[in-house]
């Protein structure tokens, strides 16, 4: 693989699907107590009481008859009986919603590697801005010193060599403020084959590109608004790979590191939804890592399904496998895996 600057870049036993053991939803609330991140803390905890009600009835489905649909009413008793509370409000109560949108639109025989349709135009939280197209990234280079190394690098029939990065490197170096090149920097890292290798690089590129664009006088306002909003998106995804099992097996993490690029991830997120509003389609694994990291896979779940027809099928097929499975739905998440090892076997099995 062709480095990207050639060296420059210096309690509870059973609370799940038909008595599945809950020793992880019991780790995770007690990481979550000694971390003390309020929003998860609080998330888990709802989850945590939200659970130990539907093992109750998960318990009771007998042998007899059709198992899965009798699982899947159970279900439905439970999160019925949980929305008819009237002390259940708030994020909660969206995450029951998301749960029961997502069952009424499941039979075993109907979950296939296509978005569920039932899900489609049902959100729990949606906002205006679903309703939006997805907005294209803006490619800038008000001074013109970007586009021939772009064209290099990116061009259709180019087959970039380091010299073409050595380019790159001599033109920053000569004009390191150039919002063109700094644009064209954090394209090149943040590409799916250096994500796991250079995510604070890619991190640390997309923050100063959004600090050169915070003050140019060059850029229209529109423009500038959707470049930052980009850059926010890649600026927070590289932040997430830093902190993903696969990566930091790779590169450790120091003491306090976790918790500062967790602080990092937030803040940036918090950002973007500042500057766009929630639920832009184009930002929506974003949205889907942030909601899974409080614990709301339901509503991780339906965001989802909601904009699987524009997510990568691999990152599709990969993504519901893992939600159903922090849901503890054993069936429909052996289902999901099956489909998404048929579809990509390689990538099943380094993240099986």
């Amino acid at each position: 693989m062709h480095d990207p600057f050639a060296g420059w870049v210096g309690g509870l036993n059973y609370c799940g699907c038909g008595g599945e053991v809950s020793f992880n939803w019991a780790k995770r609330f007690f990481m979550s107590a000694v971390s003390f991140r309020s929003s998860s803390f609080v998330a888990l905890l709802g989850w945590l009481v939200l659970h130990c009600g539907i093992a109750q009835g998960q318990l009771r489905v007998l042998s007899n008859g059709n198992p899965v649909e009798e699982w899947r009413k159970v279900q439905f008793a439970q999160i019925d009986k949980q929305l008819a509370d009237k002390s259940i409000a708030g994020e909660l109560k969206l995450e029951l919603a998301a749960q029961k949108i997502w069952l009424a639109a499941y039979t075993p025989a109907q979950l296939g590697p296509q978005p569920s349709k039932t899900a489609e135009g049902t959100a729990t939280s949606r906002t205006s801005a679903d309703a939006a197209t997805a907005s294209e990234e803006p490619t800038l280079d008000p001074d013109k010193k970007a586009t021939a190394i772009r064209k290099k690098l990116f061009g259709p029939k180019e087959r970039p060599t380091s010299a073409d990065t050595d380019a790159l490197r001599n033109a920053l170096d000569k004009s390191q403020d150039d919002i063109g090149l700094r644009q064209l920097q954090l394209h090149w890292l943040d590409q799916p084959q250096y994500r796991d290798e250079y995510p604070m690089e890619i991190a640390e590129a997309a923050s100063r590109l959004i600090g050169l664009l915070e003050t140019n006088k060059k850029v229209d306002a529109k423009t500038k608004e959707a470049a930052i909003a980009m850059a926010l998106y890649r600026q927070a995804r590289a932040l997430g790979y830093r902190l993903e099992p696969d990566v930091v097996q790779k590169k450790p993490l120091e003491l306090g590191e976790k918790e500062k690029v967790d602080a990092q991830l937030v803040g940036t997120y918090s950002q973007l939804i500042k500057l766009v509003g929630p639920g832009r389609p184009e930002f929506a694994l974003l949205e889907i890592r942030m909601l899974r990291r409080d614990n709301w896979f339901g509503r991780a779940l339906e965001v989802l399904e909601r904009n699987g027809g524009r997510i990568e099928a691999r990152w599709y097929l990969e993504k519901r496998r893992d939600l159903l499975r922090d849901l503890g739905w054993k069936t429909p998440a052996g289902q999901a895996h099956a489909m998404f090892a048929a579809a990509f076997p390689e990538e099943a099995k380094k993240f099986p």
